[in-house]
Protein backbone atom coordinates (compact mmCIF):
# COMPACT_ATOMS: atom_id res chain seq x y z
CA UNK A 1 0.00 0.00 0.00
CA UNK A 2 1.25 3.47 -0.91
CA UNK A 3 2.02 5.87 1.90
CA UNK A 4 0.97 9.49 1.79
CA UNK A 5 4.46 10.30 0.51
CA UNK A 6 3.86 8.13 -2.57
CA UNK A 7 0.49 9.54 -3.61
CA UNK A 8 -0.29 12.28 -6.07
CA UNK A 9 -3.91 13.22 -5.51
CA UNK A 10 -6.18 15.23 -7.80
CA UNK A 11 -6.81 18.11 -5.41
CA UNK A 12 -4.77 20.67 -7.35
CA UNK A 13 -6.36 19.66 -10.65
CA UNK A 14 -9.86 19.67 -9.18
CA UNK A 15 -9.34 23.06 -7.55
CA UNK A 16 -8.06 24.74 -10.72
CA UNK A 17 -10.65 22.97 -12.88
CA UNK A 18 -13.52 24.20 -10.71
CA UNK A 19 -12.12 27.75 -10.61
CA UNK A 20 -12.20 28.08 -14.40
CA UNK A 21 -15.27 25.93 -15.12
CA UNK A 22 -17.97 28.62 -14.82
CA UNK A 23 -16.14 31.13 -17.04
CA UNK A 24 -15.39 28.27 -19.43
CA UNK A 25 -19.06 27.25 -19.46
CA UNK A 26 -19.90 30.78 -20.49
CA UNK A 27 -17.19 30.68 -23.16
CA UNK A 28 -18.69 27.53 -24.63
CA UNK A 29 -22.09 29.18 -24.51
CA UNK A 30 -21.10 32.48 -26.11
CA UNK A 31 -23.02 32.00 -29.36
CA UNK A 32 -25.53 29.32 -28.38
CA UNK A 33 -26.84 31.05 -25.27
CA UNK A 34 -27.93 34.02 -27.37
CA UNK A 35 -30.06 31.67 -29.46
CA UNK A 36 -31.61 30.09 -26.36
CA UNK A 37 -32.51 33.44 -24.79
CA UNK A 38 -33.88 34.82 -28.07
CA UNK A 39 -35.79 31.57 -28.61
CA UNK A 40 -37.52 31.63 -25.20
CA UNK A 41 -38.56 35.27 -25.43
CA UNK A 42 -39.35 35.24 -29.16
CA UNK A 43 -41.33 31.99 -28.89
CA UNK A 44 -43.48 33.22 -26.04
CA UNK A 45 -44.04 36.79 -27.30
CA UNK A 46 -44.01 36.49 -31.12
CA UNK A 47 -44.68 32.81 -31.85
CA UNK A 48 -43.25 29.49 -33.08
CA UNK A 49 -42.61 30.71 -36.65
CA UNK A 50 -40.30 33.38 -35.24
CA UNK A 51 -38.41 30.68 -33.34
CA UNK A 52 -38.01 28.79 -36.62
CA UNK A 53 -36.59 31.98 -38.19
CA UNK A 54 -34.02 32.35 -35.38
CA UNK A 55 -33.07 28.68 -35.80
CA UNK A 56 -32.70 29.16 -39.56
CA UNK A 57 -29.92 31.66 -38.76
CA UNK A 58 -28.13 29.17 -36.52
CA UNK A 59 -25.63 28.24 -39.27
CA UNK A 60 -24.44 31.86 -39.10
CA UNK A 61 -23.87 31.40 -35.36
CA UNK A 62 -21.87 28.30 -36.22
CA UNK A 63 -19.72 30.32 -38.63
CA UNK A 64 -18.96 32.79 -35.84
CA UNK A 65 -18.25 29.90 -33.51
CA UNK A 66 -16.02 28.23 -36.11
CA UNK A 67 -13.89 31.34 -36.56
CA UNK A 68 -13.75 32.20 -32.87
CA UNK A 69 -12.85 28.59 -32.05
CA UNK A 70 -9.74 28.75 -34.22
CA UNK A 71 -8.35 31.71 -32.31
CA UNK A 72 -9.69 30.83 -28.83
CA UNK A 73 -8.61 27.17 -28.87
CA UNK A 74 -5.39 27.89 -30.75
CA UNK A 75 -4.37 30.70 -28.41
CA UNK A 76 -5.34 28.88 -25.20
CA UNK A 77 -3.47 25.74 -26.25
CA UNK A 78 -0.32 27.35 -27.66
CA UNK A 79 0.08 29.83 -24.80
CA UNK A 80 -0.39 27.09 -22.16
CA UNK A 81 2.14 24.84 -23.88
CA UNK A 82 4.65 27.72 -24.09
CA UNK A 83 4.27 28.47 -20.38
CA UNK A 84 4.59 24.75 -19.61
CA UNK A 85 7.87 24.86 -21.53
CA UNK A 86 8.98 28.05 -19.71
CA UNK A 87 8.87 30.15 -22.92
CA UNK A 88 7.22 33.42 -21.83
CA UNK A 89 8.51 35.37 -24.85
CA UNK A 90 6.89 32.84 -27.16
CA UNK A 91 3.63 33.23 -25.23
CA UNK A 92 3.78 37.01 -25.77
CA UNK A 93 4.39 36.57 -29.49
CA UNK A 94 1.49 34.13 -29.77
CA UNK A 95 -0.77 36.57 -27.94
CA UNK A 96 0.22 39.40 -30.28
CA UNK A 97 -0.30 37.33 -33.41
CA UNK A 98 -3.61 35.86 -32.30
CA UNK A 99 -5.29 39.12 -31.23
CA UNK A 100 -4.16 41.04 -34.31
CA UNK A 101 -5.35 38.26 -36.63
CA UNK A 102 -8.71 37.90 -34.85
CA UNK A 103 -9.26 41.64 -35.27
CA UNK A 104 -8.50 41.51 -39.00
CA UNK A 105 -10.74 38.49 -39.61
CA UNK A 106 -13.58 40.05 -37.58
CA UNK A 107 -13.55 43.16 -39.76
CA UNK A 108 -13.43 41.19 -43.03
CA UNK A 109 -16.20 38.79 -42.02
CA UNK A 110 -18.48 41.61 -40.89
CA UNK A 111 -18.04 43.54 -44.15
CA UNK A 112 -18.72 40.44 -46.27
CA UNK A 113 -21.94 39.72 -44.40
CA UNK A 114 -23.13 43.31 -44.76
CA UNK A 115 -22.61 43.16 -48.52
CA UNK A 116 -24.15 39.72 -49.08
CA UNK A 117 -26.75 39.60 -46.28
CA UNK A 118 -29.74 38.80 -48.53
CA UNK A 119 -27.90 36.10 -50.47
CA UNK A 120 -26.61 34.47 -47.29
CA UNK A 121 -30.02 34.54 -45.64
CA UNK A 122 -31.59 32.92 -48.71
CA UNK A 123 -29.21 29.99 -48.19
CA UNK A 124 -30.30 29.73 -44.55
CA UNK A 125 -34.04 29.99 -45.20
CA UNK A 126 -35.04 29.10 -48.78
CA UNK A 127 -38.75 29.29 -48.03
CA UNK A 128 -41.08 32.13 -49.00
CA UNK A 129 -42.76 32.26 -45.59
CA UNK A 130 -39.58 31.85 -43.52
CA UNK A 131 -37.15 34.02 -45.53
CA UNK A 132 -38.49 37.51 -44.60
CA UNK A 133 -38.56 36.61 -40.90
CA UNK A 134 -35.03 35.20 -41.00
CA UNK A 135 -33.73 38.23 -42.90
CA UNK A 136 -35.33 40.59 -40.39
CA UNK A 137 -33.34 38.89 -37.61
CA UNK A 138 -30.11 38.25 -39.50
CA UNK A 139 -29.50 41.71 -41.00
CA UNK A 140 -28.84 43.09 -37.52
CA UNK A 141 -27.58 39.95 -35.79
CA UNK A 142 -24.62 39.73 -38.21
CA UNK A 143 -23.12 42.82 -36.57
CA UNK A 144 -22.34 40.69 -33.51
CA UNK A 145 -19.62 38.89 -35.52
CA UNK A 146 -16.98 41.50 -34.70
CA UNK A 147 -17.63 41.45 -30.97
CA UNK A 148 -17.98 37.64 -30.67
CA UNK A 149 -14.64 36.96 -32.38
CA UNK A 150 -12.64 39.41 -30.30
CA UNK A 151 -14.42 38.67 -27.01
CA UNK A 152 -14.00 34.90 -27.32
CA UNK A 153 -10.32 35.24 -28.24
CA UNK A 154 -9.56 37.62 -25.38
CA UNK A 155 -11.60 35.52 -22.93
CA UNK A 156 -9.37 32.53 -23.76
CA UNK A 157 -6.29 34.68 -23.09
CA UNK A 158 -7.79 35.89 -19.79
CA UNK A 159 -8.25 32.29 -18.60
CA UNK A 160 -4.62 31.54 -19.45
CA UNK A 161 -3.71 34.74 -17.62
CA UNK A 162 -5.45 33.44 -14.48
CA UNK A 163 -8.26 36.04 -14.64
CA UNK A 164 -11.09 33.54 -14.75
CA UNK A 165 -13.69 35.77 -13.08
CA UNK A 166 -13.12 38.58 -15.55
CA UNK A 167 -13.32 36.19 -18.50
CA UNK A 168 -16.58 34.86 -17.05
CA UNK A 169 -17.95 38.39 -16.77
CA UNK A 170 -17.03 39.06 -20.41
CA UNK A 171 -19.12 36.10 -21.49
CA UNK A 172 -21.95 36.38 -18.97
CA UNK A 173 -22.73 40.07 -19.26
CA UNK A 174 -23.80 39.92 -22.94
CA UNK A 175 -26.54 37.42 -22.15
CA UNK A 176 -27.85 39.37 -19.17
CA UNK A 177 -28.00 42.51 -21.31
CA UNK A 178 -29.54 40.51 -24.17
CA UNK A 179 -32.31 39.09 -21.97
CA UNK A 180 -33.23 42.51 -20.55
CA UNK A 181 -33.17 44.26 -23.92
CA UNK A 182 -35.08 41.41 -25.57
CA UNK A 183 -38.01 42.02 -23.27
CA UNK A 184 -37.78 45.81 -23.60
CA UNK A 185 -37.39 45.96 -27.38
CA UNK A 186 -39.85 43.18 -28.22
CA UNK A 187 -42.50 43.54 -25.54
CA UNK A 188 -42.37 47.26 -24.76
CA UNK A 189 -41.33 48.79 -28.11
CA UNK A 190 -42.86 46.04 -30.29
CA UNK A 191 -39.79 45.75 -32.56
CA UNK A 192 -40.28 42.01 -33.18
CA UNK A 193 -37.33 40.04 -34.52
CA UNK A 194 -35.47 43.26 -35.24
CA UNK A 195 -35.55 44.03 -31.53
CA UNK A 196 -34.29 40.51 -30.69
CA UNK A 197 -31.33 40.91 -33.04
CA UNK A 198 -30.44 44.41 -31.79
CA UNK A 199 -30.60 43.19 -28.18
CA UNK A 200 -28.16 40.40 -29.01
CA UNK A 201 -25.70 42.77 -30.69
CA UNK A 202 -25.79 45.28 -27.83
CA UNK A 203 -25.24 42.42 -25.39
CA UNK A 204 -22.01 41.44 -27.15
CA UNK A 205 -20.94 45.10 -27.22
CA UNK A 206 -21.16 45.18 -23.42
CA UNK A 207 -18.90 42.12 -23.17
CA UNK A 208 -16.44 43.69 -25.59
CA UNK A 209 -16.17 46.77 -23.38
CA UNK A 210 -14.96 44.53 -20.53
CA UNK A 211 -12.36 43.13 -22.93
CA UNK A 212 -11.15 46.67 -23.53
CA UNK A 213 -10.77 47.08 -19.75
CA UNK A 214 -8.63 43.91 -19.57
CA UNK A 215 -6.54 44.98 -22.54
CA UNK A 216 -5.80 48.42 -21.10
CA UNK A 217 -5.40 47.70 -17.38
CA UNK A 218 -5.08 43.99 -16.52
CA UNK A 219 -3.21 41.96 -19.13
CA UNK A 220 0.17 40.50 -18.24
CA UNK A 221 0.88 39.43 -21.84
CA UNK A 222 2.59 42.10 -23.92
CA UNK A 223 2.91 42.70 -27.62
CA UNK A 224 6.11 41.24 -28.94
CA UNK A 225 6.97 41.20 -32.62
CA UNK A 226 8.52 38.33 -34.51
CA UNK A 227 7.66 35.04 -36.22
CA UNK A 228 4.18 36.28 -37.22
CA UNK A 229 3.52 33.70 -39.94
CA UNK A 230 4.96 30.84 -37.89
CA UNK A 231 2.91 31.77 -34.82
CA UNK A 232 -0.25 32.23 -36.88
CA UNK A 233 0.37 28.83 -38.44
CA UNK A 234 0.73 27.26 -34.98
CA UNK A 235 -2.45 28.92 -33.69
CA UNK A 236 -4.50 28.00 -36.75
CA UNK A 237 -3.19 24.43 -37.00
CA UNK A 238 -4.08 23.79 -33.35
CA UNK A 239 -7.42 25.56 -33.62
CA UNK A 240 -8.45 23.96 -36.93
CA UNK A 241 -9.53 20.48 -35.65
CA UNK A 242 -12.20 21.73 -33.19
CA UNK A 243 -13.09 24.57 -35.56
CA UNK A 244 -13.39 22.13 -38.45
CA UNK A 245 -15.92 20.24 -36.41
CA UNK A 246 -17.96 23.41 -35.90
CA UNK A 247 -17.62 24.39 -39.57
CA UNK A 248 -18.77 21.00 -40.78
CA UNK A 249 -21.62 21.05 -38.27
CA UNK A 250 -22.72 24.27 -40.02
CA UNK A 251 -22.94 22.38 -43.30
CA UNK A 252 -24.64 19.48 -41.54
CA UNK A 253 -27.25 21.84 -40.10
CA UNK A 254 -27.91 23.28 -43.55
CA UNK A 255 -28.49 19.76 -44.88
CA UNK A 256 -30.62 18.70 -41.92
CA UNK A 257 -32.64 21.93 -42.00
CA UNK A 258 -33.23 21.51 -45.73
CA UNK A 259 -34.46 17.93 -45.32
CA UNK A 260 -36.61 18.85 -42.31
CA UNK A 261 -38.20 21.65 -44.35
CA UNK A 262 -38.68 19.43 -47.40
CA UNK A 263 -40.28 16.52 -45.52
CA UNK A 264 -42.04 18.40 -42.74
CA UNK A 265 -42.60 21.97 -43.96
CA UNK A 266 -42.69 24.75 -41.39
CA UNK A 267 -43.65 22.23 -38.71
CA UNK A 268 -40.55 20.20 -39.55
CA UNK A 269 -38.41 23.30 -39.02
CA UNK A 270 -40.21 24.06 -35.77
CA UNK A 271 -39.45 20.56 -34.48
CA UNK A 272 -35.87 20.99 -35.65
CA UNK A 273 -35.66 24.27 -33.75
CA UNK A 274 -36.69 22.48 -30.54
CA UNK A 275 -33.96 19.86 -31.07
CA UNK A 276 -31.42 22.60 -31.73
CA UNK A 277 -32.37 24.26 -28.46
CA UNK A 278 -31.66 20.96 -26.67
CA UNK A 279 -28.42 20.75 -28.64
CA UNK A 280 -27.52 24.31 -27.64
CA UNK A 281 -28.22 23.46 -24.00
CA UNK A 282 -25.93 20.45 -24.26
CA UNK A 283 -23.31 22.59 -25.99
CA UNK A 284 -23.16 24.87 -22.96
CA UNK A 285 -21.69 22.01 -20.94
CA UNK A 286 -19.55 20.55 -23.72
CA UNK A 287 -18.08 23.94 -24.57
CA UNK A 288 -17.52 24.89 -20.96
CA UNK A 289 -15.80 21.71 -19.86
CA UNK A 290 -13.82 21.63 -23.10
CA UNK A 291 -12.56 25.17 -22.54
CA UNK A 292 -11.69 24.36 -18.92
CA UNK A 293 -9.91 21.16 -19.89
CA UNK A 294 -7.92 22.38 -22.88
CA UNK A 295 -5.47 24.84 -21.26
CA UNK A 296 -4.92 22.47 -18.34
CA UNK A 297 -4.06 19.53 -20.59
CA UNK A 298 -1.88 21.77 -22.76
CA UNK A 299 -0.01 23.03 -19.69
CA UNK A 300 0.73 19.51 -18.43
CA UNK A 301 1.56 18.38 -21.97
CA UNK A 302 4.01 21.26 -22.40
CA UNK A 303 5.65 20.24 -19.14
CA UNK A 304 5.91 16.62 -20.32
CA UNK A 305 3.64 15.44 -17.51
CA UNK A 306 1.62 12.59 -19.01
CA UNK A 307 0.07 11.61 -15.68
CA UNK A 308 -1.21 15.16 -15.22
CA UNK A 309 -2.72 15.08 -18.72
CA UNK A 310 -4.48 11.82 -17.95
CA UNK A 311 -5.82 13.07 -14.60
CA UNK A 312 -7.33 16.17 -16.21
CA UNK A 313 -8.97 14.19 -19.03
CA UNK A 314 -10.60 11.60 -16.79
CA UNK A 315 -11.77 14.24 -14.32
CA UNK A 316 -13.38 16.24 -17.15
CA UNK A 317 -14.86 13.07 -18.66
CA UNK A 318 -16.55 12.03 -15.42
CA UNK A 319 -18.13 15.45 -14.96
CA UNK A 320 -19.33 15.87 -18.54
CA UNK A 321 -20.68 12.36 -19.02
CA UNK A 322 -22.56 12.58 -15.73
CA UNK A 323 -24.22 15.81 -16.87
CA UNK A 324 -25.01 14.49 -20.35
CA UNK A 325 -26.50 11.24 -19.12
CA UNK A 326 -28.69 13.16 -16.66
CA UNK A 327 -29.83 15.45 -19.50
CA UNK A 328 -30.59 12.46 -21.70
CA UNK A 329 -32.71 10.80 -19.00
CA UNK A 330 -34.56 14.06 -18.34
CA UNK A 331 -35.44 14.51 -22.02
CA UNK A 332 -36.51 10.88 -22.35
CA UNK A 333 -38.91 11.31 -19.41
CA UNK A 334 -40.01 14.90 -20.14
CA UNK A 335 -39.58 15.35 -23.92
CA UNK A 336 -42.17 18.15 -24.06
CA UNK A 337 -40.44 20.35 -21.46
CA UNK A 338 -38.46 22.37 -24.01
CA UNK A 339 -41.32 23.04 -26.49
CA UNK A 340 -43.60 24.12 -23.63
CA UNK A 341 -40.89 26.45 -22.29
CA UNK A 342 -40.52 28.01 -25.72
CA UNK A 343 -44.22 28.62 -26.21
CA UNK A 344 -45.10 25.70 -28.53
CA UNK A 345 -48.68 24.52 -28.05
CA UNK A 346 -51.06 22.00 -29.59
CA UNK A 347 -51.29 18.24 -28.99
CA UNK A 348 -50.13 17.28 -32.50
CA UNK A 349 -47.16 19.64 -32.41
CA UNK A 350 -46.10 18.45 -28.95
CA UNK A 351 -46.41 14.80 -29.98
CA UNK A 352 -44.18 15.36 -33.02
CA UNK A 353 -41.55 17.08 -30.91
CA UNK A 354 -41.69 14.39 -28.21
CA UNK A 355 -40.88 11.61 -30.68
CA UNK A 356 -37.99 13.54 -32.21
CA UNK A 357 -36.67 14.65 -28.79
CA UNK A 358 -36.50 11.11 -27.41
CA UNK A 359 -34.47 9.99 -30.44
CA UNK A 360 -32.23 13.06 -30.29
CA UNK A 361 -31.60 12.64 -26.54
CA UNK A 362 -29.70 9.41 -27.22
CA UNK A 363 -27.30 11.38 -29.38
CA UNK A 364 -26.32 13.91 -26.69
CA UNK A 365 -23.92 11.81 -24.52
CA UNK A 366 -22.46 10.25 -27.66
CA UNK A 367 -21.57 13.66 -29.08
CA UNK A 368 -20.23 14.81 -25.71
CA UNK A 369 -17.74 11.93 -25.54
CA UNK A 370 -16.57 12.52 -29.11
CA UNK A 371 -16.10 16.25 -28.56
CA UNK A 372 -14.15 15.66 -25.35
CA UNK A 373 -11.83 13.28 -27.19
CA UNK A 374 -11.31 15.75 -30.04
CA UNK A 375 -10.34 18.34 -27.42
CA UNK A 376 -7.85 15.93 -25.83
CA UNK A 377 -6.12 15.26 -29.15
CA UNK A 378 -6.13 18.97 -30.00
CA UNK A 379 -4.61 19.99 -26.66
CA UNK A 380 -1.81 17.43 -27.08
CA UNK A 381 -1.15 18.55 -30.68
CA UNK A 382 -2.25 15.25 -32.23
CA UNK A 383 -3.77 17.17 -35.12
CA UNK A 384 -4.31 14.30 -37.55
CA UNK A 385 -6.44 12.30 -35.14
CA UNK A 386 -8.33 15.39 -33.97
CA UNK A 387 -9.06 16.40 -37.57
CA UNK A 388 -10.17 12.89 -38.55
CA UNK A 389 -12.64 12.74 -35.68
CA UNK A 390 -13.83 16.28 -36.44
CA UNK A 391 -14.58 15.37 -40.05
CA UNK A 392 -16.37 12.17 -39.09
CA UNK A 393 -18.41 13.79 -36.32
CA UNK A 394 -19.01 17.08 -38.09
CA UNK A 395 -20.32 15.89 -41.43
CA UNK A 396 -18.97 12.76 -43.10
CA UNK A 397 -20.81 10.14 -41.04
CA UNK A 398 -24.07 12.11 -41.24
CA UNK A 399 -23.97 12.44 -45.02
CA UNK A 400 -23.43 8.70 -45.37
CA UNK A 401 -26.47 7.74 -43.28
CA UNK A 402 -28.99 10.58 -43.51
CA UNK A 403 -30.12 10.21 -47.12
CA UNK A 404 -30.84 6.45 -46.93
CA UNK A 405 -32.62 6.96 -43.60
CA UNK A 406 -34.77 9.77 -44.98
CA UNK A 407 -35.55 7.69 -48.06
CA UNK A 408 -36.92 4.80 -45.96
CA UNK A 409 -38.30 6.60 -42.89
CA UNK A 410 -39.10 10.12 -44.09
CA UNK A 411 -38.88 12.91 -41.48
CA UNK A 412 -38.16 10.40 -38.67
CA UNK A 413 -35.01 9.43 -40.58
CA UNK A 414 -33.66 12.95 -40.05
CA UNK A 415 -33.85 12.52 -36.28
CA UNK A 416 -32.46 8.97 -36.35
CA UNK A 417 -29.42 10.13 -38.34
CA UNK A 418 -27.97 11.95 -35.32
CA UNK A 419 -27.29 8.96 -33.02
CA UNK A 420 -26.57 6.56 -35.90
CA UNK A 421 -23.90 8.84 -37.40
CA UNK A 422 -22.08 9.05 -34.04
CA UNK A 423 -21.33 5.32 -33.98
CA UNK A 424 -18.53 5.65 -36.56
CA UNK A 425 -16.41 8.25 -34.71
CA UNK A 426 -16.92 6.39 -31.41
CA UNK A 427 -15.65 3.15 -32.96
CA UNK A 428 -12.71 5.10 -34.40
CA UNK A 429 -11.87 6.42 -30.92
CA UNK A 430 -12.01 2.92 -29.43
CA UNK A 431 -9.74 1.59 -32.18
CA UNK A 432 -7.17 4.39 -31.88
CA UNK A 433 -7.07 4.33 -28.07
CA UNK A 434 -5.32 0.94 -28.06
CA UNK A 435 -1.95 2.69 -28.42
CA UNK A 436 -0.08 3.66 -25.26
CA UNK A 437 0.14 7.46 -25.18
CA UNK A 438 2.64 7.33 -22.33
CA UNK A 439 5.26 5.96 -24.73
CA UNK A 440 5.37 9.38 -26.40
CA UNK A 441 6.69 10.96 -23.23
CA UNK A 442 9.13 8.14 -22.51
CA UNK A 443 10.55 8.51 -26.03
CA UNK A 444 11.59 12.02 -25.00
CA UNK A 445 13.79 10.52 -22.33
CA UNK A 446 11.55 11.40 -19.40
CA UNK A 447 11.11 8.84 -16.64
CA UNK A 448 9.02 9.42 -13.50
CA UNK A 449 10.93 8.75 -10.29
CA UNK A 450 8.38 10.15 -7.86
CA UNK A 451 5.13 12.13 -7.96
CA UNK A 452 3.14 13.24 -4.96
CA UNK A 453 1.00 15.94 -3.39
CA UNK A 454 2.45 17.68 -0.35
CA UNK A 455 0.79 17.59 3.04
CA UNK A 456 2.43 20.25 5.20
CA UNK A 457 2.41 18.01 8.25
CA UNK A 458 4.32 15.27 6.41
CA UNK A 459 7.06 17.24 4.64
CA UNK A 460 9.89 15.41 6.41
CA UNK A 461 8.47 11.99 5.44
CA UNK A 462 8.06 13.14 1.85
CA UNK A 463 11.63 14.44 1.67
CA UNK A 464 13.00 11.14 2.98
CA UNK A 465 10.98 9.20 0.38
CA UNK A 466 12.23 11.46 -2.43
CA UNK A 467 15.87 11.13 -1.39
CA UNK A 468 15.53 7.34 -1.45
CA UNK A 469 13.81 7.35 -4.87
CA UNK A 470 16.51 9.55 -6.39
CA UNK A 471 19.27 7.40 -4.93
CA UNK A 472 17.59 4.22 -6.18
CA UNK A 473 17.52 5.76 -9.68
CA UNK A 474 21.32 5.87 -9.73
CA UNK A 475 22.02 9.48 -8.73
CA UNK A 476 24.72 10.10 -6.13
CA UNK A 477 23.89 11.05 -2.57
CA UNK A 478 24.77 14.72 -3.12
CA UNK A 479 22.12 15.10 -5.87
CA UNK A 480 19.60 13.10 -3.83
CA UNK A 481 20.11 15.28 -0.74
CA UNK A 482 19.94 18.48 -2.79
CA UNK A 483 16.65 17.31 -4.30
CA UNK A 484 15.23 16.77 -0.84
CA UNK A 485 16.41 20.20 0.31
CA UNK A 486 14.96 21.91 -2.80
CA UNK A 487 11.55 20.35 -2.27
CA UNK A 488 11.53 21.11 1.44
CA UNK A 489 12.49 24.77 0.94
CA UNK A 490 9.88 25.29 -1.81
CA UNK A 491 7.17 23.61 0.26
CA UNK A 492 7.87 25.58 3.44
CA UNK A 493 8.05 28.83 1.49
CA UNK A 494 4.74 28.14 -0.33
CA UNK A 495 2.79 27.23 2.80
CA UNK A 496 4.12 30.19 4.76
CA UNK A 497 3.35 32.55 1.87
CA UNK A 498 -0.24 31.28 1.56
CA UNK A 499 -1.37 31.14 5.17
CA UNK A 500 -5.16 31.17 5.37
CA UNK A 501 -5.55 29.79 1.84
CA UNK A 502 -6.39 26.19 0.99
CA UNK A 503 -3.15 25.41 -0.79
CA UNK A 504 -2.73 22.38 -3.06
CA UNK A 505 0.79 21.39 -4.09
CA UNK A 506 1.90 18.77 -6.62
CA UNK A 507 5.50 17.71 -7.15
CA UNK A 508 6.94 15.49 -9.86
CA UNK A 509 10.51 14.24 -9.86
CA UNK A 510 11.69 12.97 -13.25
CA UNK A 511 14.88 11.85 -14.87
CA UNK A 512 15.30 13.76 -18.14
CA UNK A 513 18.27 12.42 -20.05
CA UNK A 514 20.99 12.50 -17.36
CA UNK A 515 19.53 15.37 -15.34
CA UNK A 516 17.02 15.48 -12.53
CA UNK A 517 13.95 17.69 -13.03
CA UNK A 518 11.70 18.67 -10.13
CA UNK A 519 8.45 20.42 -11.04
CA UNK A 520 6.72 22.18 -8.16
CA UNK A 521 3.12 23.30 -8.89
CA UNK A 522 0.68 25.08 -6.60
CA UNK A 523 -2.50 27.18 -6.73
CA UNK A 524 -1.24 29.87 -4.38
CA UNK A 525 -0.64 33.57 -4.88
CA UNK A 526 1.63 34.43 -7.77
CA UNK A 527 5.28 34.07 -6.79
CA UNK A 528 8.35 33.94 -9.01
CA UNK A 529 11.32 32.50 -7.09
CA UNK A 530 13.72 33.53 -9.87
CA UNK A 531 12.89 37.20 -9.15
CA UNK A 532 13.58 36.84 -5.40
CA UNK A 533 17.20 37.74 -4.64
CA UNK A 534 16.95 36.51 -1.08
CA UNK A 535 19.67 37.03 1.48
CA UNK A 536 23.40 36.97 0.79
CA UNK A 537 24.23 36.32 4.44
CA UNK A 538 24.86 32.59 4.88
CA UNK A 539 23.57 32.73 8.45
CA UNK A 540 20.31 34.35 7.36
CA UNK A 541 19.49 32.31 4.28
CA UNK A 542 15.78 32.21 3.56
CA UNK A 543 14.01 29.33 1.81
CA UNK A 544 14.41 30.67 -1.72
CA UNK A 545 18.09 31.55 -1.22
CA UNK A 546 18.73 28.01 -0.04
CA UNK A 547 16.82 26.68 -3.04
CA UNK A 548 19.09 28.63 -5.40
CA UNK A 549 22.21 27.36 -3.67
CA UNK A 550 21.34 23.69 -4.20
CA UNK A 551 19.88 24.00 -7.72
CA UNK A 552 21.58 24.08 -11.11
CA UNK A 553 18.77 26.03 -12.82
CA UNK A 554 15.34 27.39 -11.84
CA UNK A 555 12.61 28.42 -14.28
CA UNK A 556 9.18 29.83 -13.45
CA UNK A 557 5.87 30.25 -15.26
CA UNK A 558 2.25 30.91 -14.32
CA UNK A 559 -0.82 29.87 -16.30
CA UNK A 560 -4.50 29.25 -15.43
CA UNK A 561 -3.80 30.13 -11.81
CA UNK A 562 -0.99 27.59 -11.34
CA UNK A 563 2.51 28.56 -10.20
CA UNK A 564 4.98 26.23 -11.91
CA UNK A 565 8.62 26.12 -10.85
CA UNK A 566 11.05 23.81 -12.67
CA UNK A 567 14.20 22.98 -10.72
CA UNK A 568 17.09 21.26 -12.51
CA UNK A 569 19.72 19.38 -10.54
CA UNK A 570 22.75 17.59 -11.93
Amino acid sequence: MNSIADVRNKNLIKSVFVSILLPALLAGASANLAGIIDGIIVGNIIGSEAVAAVNACRPAMQVYGFTAEIFASGLATCIAISIGQNKKDDANRLYSTGIFSALAVAVILTVLQLVFAKNICRVFADDDALYPLALEYYRYFLLSTFFILLSDSLAAVMRSDGMVKLSGAVLLLPHIVNAILDFVLIKVFDLGLTGAAIATVLGYVSGFLLCCYYYIFKRSYRFKAGNYLKNLGDIVSVGIPPATNMGLITIKLLIVNSLALSYGGTMGMTVMSMLMIAWALESLFIGGIKQAMMPMISYYYGNGDYHGVRMVFFHACRILMGIELALMVFLEIFPQSIPLLFGLRGAENLASVATAMRIFAIYLPMEAFIMLTITYYTATKNRKTATLLSVLQGLAATVVVIYPLVHFFGLIGVWISFPISSIVPILTIVFMSHGNSEKYFKMKGQTYLKEFSIDYSRISDIVAAVIKAVSDAGFDSTIANRTGVAIEEMAVSAFERNKGKKLHVDVTVKKVDEKLLVTFSDNGVEFDPTANNGSSDVEQLDNISMLKLVSHKIEYGRVIGINKTDIVLK
